[in-house]
């Protein structure tokens, strides 16, 4: 079995299962949730650099993923 070791959110494991499928999750400590929250953000922001040079749209998008990342948090 592959591991991902993502951050998840919006139903993600609950869909997988639905799938028929199974995944392990475990809740991170506030420390493990900012470093992991951390290290999207600077993925998210290298994708949005290389957006903002192959046009407007996948600009737009990179930024409102960013956006969303930031104000999506459960925690």
């Amino acid at each position: 079995m592959p591991i991902y070791n993502k951050l998840v959110r919006d139903l993600i494991p609950e869909i997988i299962e639905a799938d028929g499928k199974t995944c392990v999750t475990r809740i991170l400590n506030d420390s493990q949730y900012i470093a992991e929250i951390n290290n999207k953000m600077h993925e998210e922001l290298a994708e949005y650099e290389e957006a903002s040079y192959i046009g407007i749209e996948a600009f737009k998008k990179k930024v409102s993923k960013i956006y969303e990342r930031f104000y999506s948090s459960d925690q």
